[in-house]
C-alpha cells in the first residue's frame, strides 16, 4: 500500500468536485452606510453596512465597539433578500447575547447548486483572537425558495471555501467534510451527510486521519478510512 504520510492535507484530495459553484467577488463590495447607533457611558457602537450583492439584496452589517465591555444584543448581521440574521444568534442560539461577540471578518461568499437546490455560504473568521491557523465559521443557507430560506447549522471548521462540500460517495446526498485546525485541532476529519431536516449528520465510518506536525498537517493513509479521491484506500 502506498504511504501518503508525507502528503500535505488539503480539501482538494478528498474527492472530485461534484458541485456547480461560483464565488462573489468581495473586492466589489460597497460601503453603503456608516453611522453611530448607540452610546453606553463613555463608549460607543459604530455600524458599517456593506453591499455584498445589489441584485439579490445581500448585505453585511459590521459593528465596532469602543470602550464597551458589557455584552449586548447588538451583533454583526447578514441580510438575505430582506431578512436579517444575527451571526452570533445563528452560532450560539437564542441566548447569544450572553456570549462573547464573534468579531466577524467576511473572508468568502460562495454559491452552489446541488440536487436542484440552491445554496449560499458565508465564510467568517473571528478576528478577536488572531492565530496562525484560524478556523472559519460557515453560515450556510438553502435559498431555493427566496420566501422560505432555510439556515443549515455547521459552526467553525477549517475550510475557507466550498471544497469542504461535495458528494464524495456519489449517492446524490450533499456531504460536508468537517475538521478543525489550530488550537481546536482534531485528528479525524469526518464525512457528514445532509438529512431531510436540513442538518448534517456524521458518518463515522468515513474519516481521514490527519497528523499535526511543525510545518503543517499531513494525512496518515494507513489509519484513514476514506474511499474517495486521492487518498482512496
Amino acid at each position: 500500500m502506498k504511504n501518503y504520510e508525507d502528503l500535505n492535507f488539503s480539501y482538494s484530495v478528498l474527492g472530485k468536485d461534484s458541485l456547480t459553484c461560483n464565488y462573489i467577488n468581495l473586492s466589489n463590495v460597497k460601503l453603503e452606510l456608516t453611522k453611530e447607533i448607540n452610546h453606553i457611558k463613555e463608549g460607543k457602537i459604530s455600524l458599517q453596512k456593506f453591499q455584498i450583492e445589489n441584485e439579490n439584496k445581500i448585505y453585511f452589517y459590521k459593528h465596532t465597539f469602543t470602550n464597551i465591555n458589557k455584552l449586548t444584543t447588538i451583533r454583526d448581521e447578514i441580510e438575505l433578500y430582506g431578512v436579517k440574521y444575527k451571526i452570533d444568534s445563528l452560532y450560539y442560539g437564542n441566548d447569544y447575547f450572553k456570549k462573547p461577540y464573534v468579531f466577524s471578518s467576511l473572508v468568502n461568499v460562495g454559491r452552489f447548486i446541488f440536487n436542484k437546490h440552491s445554496y449560499i455560504a458565508f465564510f467568517i473568521q473571528d478576528i478577536s483572537n488572531p492565530i496562525t491557523f484560524p478556523n472559519t465559521l460557515i453560515l450556510l443557507f438553502d435559498i431555493s425558495d427566496k420566501n422560505k430560506i432555510s439556515y443549515i447549522p455547521i459552526g467553525f471548521q477549517a475550510s475557507e471555501d466550498l471544497k469542504c462540500f461535495n458528494d464524495f460517495n456519489n449517492d446524490g446526498i450533499l456531504d460536508f467534510a468537517k475538521w478543525t485546525q489550530g488550537y481546536d485541532y482534531i485528528e479525524c476529519l469526518y464525512r457528514y451527510e445532509l438529512n431531510d431536516k436540513n442538518k448534517f449528520v456524521p458518518k463515522k465510518t468515513d474519516f481521514v486521519f490527519i497528523k499535526e506536525k511543525q510545518d503543517g498537517y499531513y494525512i496518515d493513509i494507513i489509519k484513514s478510512k476514506w474511499k474517495y479521491g486521492k487518498i482512496n484506500n
